[in-house]
């Protein structure tokens, strides 16, 4: 329901921030499987396992990245991607954000792969 809201404010000219909700999901969701991750400019490669965020994988992989909410919601983990499709579950990136962006606290990959530029 909170997508739709979102997806009818942008369509009337609404930003993201003209709209309050709460969330409260983390990335990891039944049925997910693992992803093989790559980090373009540290040249590491981290296999992320089903029950884990991308996000968590890389900081025990010890790479350090900024975070806050680990929801989606603030948009300061957000990492360029260079290669592979992202299922984006985060609320906080626009439909253009989409296409470079994705938020790795929350979102996967549709694939078994992933590129980002860290």
């Amino acid at each position: 329901m909170i997508e739709g809201v979102r997806e009818i404010a942008a369509e009337v000219g609404w930003s993201p921030d003209q709209i309050h909700f709460e969330s409260f999901a983390d990335g990891a969701r039944p049925g997910d499987t693992p992803i093989r991750m790559e980090l373009a400019r540290s040249g590491m490669t981290i296999d992320v396992p089903a029950d884990t965020t991308i996000l968590d994988a890389m900081l025990e992989a010890g790479v350090w990245t900024s975070y806050e909410c680990r929801r989606g919601e603030c948009g300061s983990c957000t990492a360029t991607v260079l290669e592979g499709e992202p299922e984006h579950r985060d609320v906080c990136l626009t439909a253009a954000d989409r296409t470079q962006f994705m938020c790795p606290c929350v979102s996967r990959a549709k694939g078994e792969r992933l590129v980002l530029d860290l």
